[in-house]
């Protein structure tokens, strides 16, 4: 489970405070528009330095294609560990474990090549490396193989599945009603991105790592919008 942090400037982007949301596809709009990679793309090519950029998710996976120059434990340690964001209480030691291990598995560094793989296949990898990790949550797991996949040429990212995590269980279940499944399979709750293009039609503008990050960032708005108490 992901620890929390109450200060506004972990917001993972700026949507906007005067959005009025009354539909799924209102959110789903509104996400595109303030959260998206389009938006980032957007906001960035605007202004580069604008101090807003660093809410984005993009903002935190771009960083690791910034550091090329530096060891590639320190990428690991970055991949693992943005103490900015999800992971700023995560203990040195398991990040240093968790380090120490996948620095012994040569073929999953960063900047590597493994173009015949999916993100199934690299979420399994490193479930089985640093999953038994004490201090090392699913959460935390999942936010390390999407930053090591963005490491990559080709990149790797979810597809198939949207992968849903504490709160996030609860968006995606409201959304989905009795389409809701997961993936039978202790600590990879996974959901098929089909079931939420079945709920809602505009899904299918956003691939399964936004689906992610739009289930997380308007949690509450989705619990409201379906009349479910936090």
């Amino acid at each position: 489970m992901p620890c929390r942090n109450n200060n506004p400037s972990t917001k993972e982007c700026m949507n906007n405070p005067s959005k009025n949301l009354k539909t799924l596809a209102d959110i789903i709009k509104n996400y595109q528009e303030t959260c998206s990679g389009e938006a980032y793309e957007a906001k960035y090519k605007a202004n580069p330095n604008d101090n807003d950029l660093r809410w984005f998710m993009h903002y935190d996976l771009n960083e690791i294609l910034e550091m090329k120059d530096k060891s590639i434990k320190e990428v690991i340690t970055r991949c693992i560990c943005n103490r900015k964001r999800h992971q700023y209480c995560i203990s040195k030691d398991a990040v240093k474990t968790a380090t120490d291990k996948l620095m012994g598995e040569k073929s999953l560094h960063p900047y590597s090549c493994i173009c015949d793989k999916d993100f199934e296949f690299l979420y399994g990898k490193l479930k089985s490396i640093i999953g038994t990790v004490r201090g090392i949550g699913n959460s935390t797991l999942y936010d390390a193989c999407i930053r090591l996949g963005w490491s990559y040429s080709p990149q790797i990212e979810p597809d198939k599945y949207v992968y849903v995590h504490g709160d996030l269980i609860k968006s995606a279940e409201a959304i989905l009603g009795d389409k809701f499944s997961q993936i039978k399979e202790t600590g990879r709750p996974a959901i098929l991105r089909r079931k939420f293009i079945e709920a809602e039609k505009k899904f299918e503008k956003l691939p399964a790592l936004d689906i992610e990050n739009l289930l997380c960032i308007y949690h509450k708005d989705i619990l409201n919008l379906y009349g479910i108490k936090k």
